[in-house]
């Protein structure tokens, strides 16, 4: 899995923006999402790539940089949205759970200027265009 997400890292930001990009779970750190970037934490160190929390990202990043949030699995797509909704505070909600709690004015414009990519260990091509049409 560490090879693969390093692989993912050099052919989709390419070496030299690797430094302007950042690695965060997509949820909260009690989220499964947790384990995978324990599990890649050598790659990304090794690459020289930031990882930290959304908000310690967004406090600690200029604008225009990559966002990679890693999760385990994605699977209708739908708790995926869910979490940037509540981060994004967007209305409607689409499960009966609770992830993360909203973002700050200042963290959302930061989160909007950036390149977001996300990166799961098993995900569904329904899942995948679901999250994709919602972003």
């Amino acid at each position: 899995m560490a090879s693969i997400f390093g692989s993912f890292l050099r052919s989709s930001l390419g070496m030299r923006n690797l430094k302007r990009a950042s690695v965060t779970i997509l949820g909260n750190p009690s989220d499964s999402s947790s384990i995978v970037n324990y599990l890649i934490r050598d790659v990304v160190v090794s690459l020289g790539v930031e990882s930290q929390e959304l908000r310690a990202v967004l406090t600690a990043t200029e604008s225009n940089r990559s966002i990679v949030f890693v999760d385990d699995n994605i699977g209708s797509g739908k708790q995926s949205v869910q979490i940037f909704r509540e981060w994004l505070s967007v209305e409607g909600r689409i499960l009966d759970e609770r992830h993360v709690s909203a973002l700050d004015p200042t963290e959302i414009e930061r989160l909007r200027s950036c390149k977001v990519f996300v990166l799961a260990c098993i995900a569904t091509r329904e899942g995948c265009r679901y999250l994709k049409r919602e972003l």
